[in-house]
């Protein structure tokens, strides 16, 4: 399981690319309430054989309504307590 994310477009806040990718893979809008903090995560790529740092960005929101479907297949909505 995994929070809704992923890369920053060049034109793109954090708030703007937070709200597109839920949309992209929730097919929901969201309310960005406040934030909450940033983490590190060290990963290896298998597909490119190489080491990354990534950085994520991690805000507290309200869900809103269903704007569209998902369009990224592998991914699914799970509501956890």
């Amino acid at each position: 399981m995994f929070l809704p994310g992923g890369g920053i477009e060049d034109y793109e806040s954090h708030e703007d690319c937070l709200k597109r990718e839920v949309v992209e893979e929730t097919g929901m809008d969201v309310e960005i309430v406040d934030f909450i903090g940033r983490a590190n995560q060290h990963f290896y790529s298998q597909n490119e054989t190489a080491y990354y740092l990534n950085e994520g960005q991690f805000y507290r929101c309200n869900a809103g309504q269903k704007v569209q479907d998902p369009i990224e297949d592998d991914h699914v909505l799970q509501w956890m307590d």
